[in-house]
């Protein structure tokens, strides 16, 4: 009983200590379907169809979920099991839809998932549910996404979830998930993006809500949209199309093709997007275009792309009215058609940085070949920073193209980061077995890279770098090591890390911190020795996801490698836009460091899409608590809506004419009469800068106590509208989930 007890406590925060036992996730799920389970017995439509023969013998699939009955007890191998569901090829994006016949309050959808393995049996990427009263237009109610190691400790099994896989138990185990719905729902869809190819699941549970708290029916505010279950599905994310006036984004669409494997593999079809008058296609030469009575069309062989949609840039001339119609064209004739309405949004202007830093540092060198007049638009954007990834200059042409690239930006002004996965370049293409690896009796099957390694393939390792430092010519260096994840565990194992650390007269630990430190001292010289080649300032460094106030999977102590190895404090911010966490994490990184080198890594996507306002707060949060500049991972993630770059350069063009407040004003603590707001003030002489954001749902009122008495307020988010104090009392209301900025002097 203590042991279960233990189990719930665990699995509420972050991960287990011991591969869990099939009795106890049974255990788990009877937990958690307490209640009325509204599910049980209801037909399932599986979309797309089923396709693991072992879990599809007897043709009972639509009713296996809601059976109430689980798998074999032993080891829950779902994937023999009949009364299992089993996607396995390869679809890896499945959906489940359920009617519960009638509108039902519904408190939580709780499925059972296979994962664990090394093998293509993982827990899914994420999970999404949907709700509808009508079976026409849903609702997203929650989504459940997946952290990968180097995130964990943002699990809140809400919105985020991490389960160790493969590390030191290598079987695959079955885990219930429980996702909140809080809403009436006929008509559910739980939709599961795969992490492999496959989902195997045999039972899921919808229970009955009992009451209905505040906040109950919260779903039915998100957009409403329409979830086709059949054919070639070709959409955007959001529920407009949005065009930059007179600054050319880059935007996609969000494939979904849920026809038979042996169709898709065949007939690729053809995305047809017709716009209205005075909409147009920059890059046009990648489509085939036809003037309409209404506007212009225009088509785009997905055969070129293996099936998905191109990149594109749309510019507006004129008043534009009307609506855009997005569809595919298969075999079988037009698929579903997607209407949206175009809406064109005149881009906040910002003028150029001087001191804070503003990049995207996960861009390729093509994304910025393709964009058009790419040095002057990402400019406006607000952007001094151009990204490069000399680790994938292969030979003589790729090395004069990325030069090129890397000249070019230099000669703009631009500041050029070269993005390098150091040691992960070592690894890659290499079998299991490889010197390199820890070395593991009984186990020659994984590619742990050994933390005691140190031979030819580590000295080549070093030579990479410092020729990518050499070719690249870069002002930044930022690192993407996330290898160590398993080092504590490995080491344990590893014969050779015994030997060292046996030889070495230190504990584990210790080695593990010394190794750690060696490496990236070694790293660091690479670098320097590259720079002399070039000619050129020693680069800054970073590494992602390193904070100054805690250590790195137990292989790199902060103190270690800052500021020895490294120059700034990286913290991960993937948080969905919630501005509290950024908030939150640049302001303790700024206590320990007692200095602003920190340059964040956020997101306009992963791990959860956001509405795109949440970014201007989320990068004010970050330069108003500590923060000399930010960066983004990765580009893909803007592509969904221009309204990500819009919101990120609202942010920029409100805080530019005060730069030398951000960069040498004091975090300086400030409170307000509303405790459940968040205050941030940056303050030099006789200026200040005064952010309050109202994350929490508070009442809108607060008055905020300034450090002196000030002849001048200005709100920065109204364009410079002037307020009025009272002596050293300032009073203004924060509406939910808003931010008021102002200037104070």
């Amino acid at each position: 009983m203590k042991k279960l007890l233990l189990l719930f406590v665990v699995t509420s925060l972050l991960c287990f200590a011991e591969r869990p036992t099939p009795v106890e996730m049974r255990d788990l799920w009877a937990k958690r379907i307490k209640g009325t389970n509204l599910a049980l017995g209801k037909k399932c439509q599986l979309v797309p169809n089923t396709d693991y023969h072992l879990t599809k013998k007897g043709d009972t699939d639509e009713l296996d979920l809601t059976d109430g009955k689980l798998g074999h007890k032993s080891e829950d191998r779902l994937w023999f099991y009949s009364g299992s569901v089993g996607w396995y090829h390869g679809l890896g994006h499945s959906f489940i839809k359920i009617d519960l016949e009638n509108v039902e309050p519904v408190e939580k959808v709780v499925i059972r998932l296979l994962g664990g393995s090394t093998g293509n049996f993982k827990f899914p990427r994420y999970m999404t549910v949907h709700v509808s009263k009508d079976g026409k237009a849903y609702h997203q109610a929650i989504s459940m996404q997946k952290l990968a190691p180097c995130e964990s400790e943002q699990c809140d099994w809400k919105r985020y979830y991490y389960l160790e896989e493969d590390l030191h138990w290598g079987k695959a185990w079955t885990y219930p998930f429980e996702l909140a719905v809080n809403a009436e729902a006929r008509y559910i869809i739980l939709e599961i993006k795969a992490e492999s190819g496959s989902i195997f699941s045999d039972e899921m549970a919808i229970i009955k809500a009992e009451t209905q708290g505040a906040g109950f029916n919260e779903a039915y505010k998100t957009p409403a949209q329409e979830i086709p279950m059949e054919g070639l599905i070709i959409r955007t994310r959001l529920p407009e199309l949005v065009i930059l006036d007179g600054l050319p984004a880059p935007q996609k669409l969000m494939v979904r093709d849920l026809r038979p494997e042996a169709v898709k593999k065949k007939d690729f079809g053809k995305l047809v997007m017709e716009f209205p008058k005075g909409v147009s296609i920059i890059n046009e030469k990648d489509f085939v275009s036809e003037e309409t009575a209404d506007g212009i069309k225009y088509e785009y062989d997905l055969k070129q792309s293996k099936g998905k949609t191109p990149v594109f840039y749309l510019d507006a001339k004129g008043e534009i009215t009307g609506n855009a119609s997005i569809y595919a064209v298969t075999s079988e004739g037009p698929q579903f058609k997607h209407i949206v309405p175009v809406k064109v949004v005149q881009p906040p202007v910002v003028k150029p940085f001087k001191r804070l830093h503003v990049s995207l540092s996960w861009m390729s060198e093509e994304a910025g070949r393709k964009w058009p007049d790419f040095l002057n638009n990402w400019r406006r954007l607000g952007f001094n920073v151009v990204s490069s990834f000399p680790r994938y200059w292969w030979n003589d042409a790729s090395v004069a193209r990325g030069k090129e690239y890397v000249d070019a930006a230099h000669k703009a002004g631009y500041k050029v980061i070269m993005n390098d996965s150091s040691l992960h370049m070592m690894v890659s293409g290499k079998k299991p077995g490889n010197e390199m690896f820890c070395t593991i009796p009984g186990n020659d099957t994984h590619k742990w890279l050994c933390p005691s390694y140190k031979g030819e393939f580590y000295k080549k390792e070093l030579e990479r770098v410092r020729r990518c430092t050499r070719n690249g010519k870069p002002d930044y260096v930022f690192y993407d090591i996330e290898i160590w994840h398993q080092a504590k565990i490995s080491s344990k194992k590893c014969t050779r890390c015994k030997e060292a650390i046996k030889a070495s007269g230190m504990t584990q630990d210790e080695y593990l911190f010394e190794r750690g430190k060696e490496i990236m001292a070694d790293l660091k010289e690479a670098i320097r020795k590259g720079a002399e080649d070039a000619g050129i300032p020693m680069p800054i460094i970073g590494s992602y996801n390193r904070h100054a106030n805690s250590s790195h999977y137990g292989i790199e102590r902060w103190e270690d490698i800052y500021p020895a190895s490294i120059d700034m404090a990286q913290p991960s911010l993937y948080v969905a836009g919630r501005a509290q966490d950024v908030h939150n994490s640049i302001l303790n990184n700024h206590k320990k460091l007692g200095n602003k080198m920190i340059i964040p890594w956020l997101t306009a996507g992963t791990y959860g899409e956001f509405d795109s306002y949440k970014i201007e707060q989320m990068v004010l949060e970050a330069l108003m608590n500590g923060a000399n500049g930010i960066t983004y991972y990765k580009e893909t993630d803007f592509y969904d809506t221009p309204m990500d770059f819009y919101y990120h350069a609202k942010a920029l063009a409100e805080i530019q004419p005060y730069e030398d407040l951000v960069m040498d004003g004091a975090v300086t603590e400030v409170k307000g009469t509303n405790e459940d707001m968040t205050y941030s003030m940056l303050v030099k002489g006789n200026e200040a800068l005064l952010l309050v954001g109202n994350y929490k749902g508070a009442k809108s009122a607060t008055t905020v106590t300034l450090p002196f008495k000030p002849k001048q307020v200005l709100d920065l988010r109204d364009n410079g509208a002037k307020l009025k104090a009272k002596g050293t009392s300032l009073s203004f209301d924060v509406p939910k989930d808003e931010i008021r900025l102002f200037y104070i002097k």
